[in-house]
């Protein structure tokens, strides 16, 4: 396996991969969930119920296409297409986000895009990404439950 060089986004399911400038922050966030039980005085105690998924948010991550002048369209257009399912197919894509020294799977829940530079042409050539994505279950099968 290749060692990255900045940020790359893999889709597991089809093997699709985006590679982009390394993002200055990529936050995460924990939660798990605690139970009180109810008693008939005192204090009442506390029991782990389970964790939620980790929460990952990056902000203002640059598409940068000004030395190129090539569109950012189809990067916007990738990530877009991975939070829909294909035909077919139950749920979109799981995905795998690599940097030199970290990674984490999960799926694409929240993208917002903030297109900033223009060619004479009209192209966007460069673009901000806010992302977010929820960890999926390591080891196994993540359940998709639909109510």
């Amino acid at each position: 396996m290749r060692q990255p060089t900045g940020f790359s986004i893999i889709n597991l399911r089809d093997g699709d991969e985006i590679d982009l400038l390394f993002p200055e922050e990529i936050n995460t966030d924990d939660r798990t969930n605690w139970e009180e039980a109810d008693v008939a005085g005192g204090l009442k105690p506390l029991f782990f119920a389970n964790a939620d998924p980790q929460k990952i948010t990056i902000r203002e991550l640059c598409v940068d296409h000004t030395r190129t002048n090539n569109s950012v369209e189809p990067v916007i257009e990738t990530l877009r297409s991975w939070m829909r399912p294909k035909e077919r197919e139950s749920a979109p894509p799981p995905l795998e986000l690599i940097t030199a020294g970290w990674k984490q799977k999960g799926v694409l829940s929240e993208l917002g895009v903030k297109r900033q530079f223009w060619t004479k042409d009209g192209v966007c050539i460069r673009a901000y990404l806010d992302l977010t994505f929820n960890e999926l279950a390591v080891g196994g099968r993540q359940r998709i439950v639909t109510r």
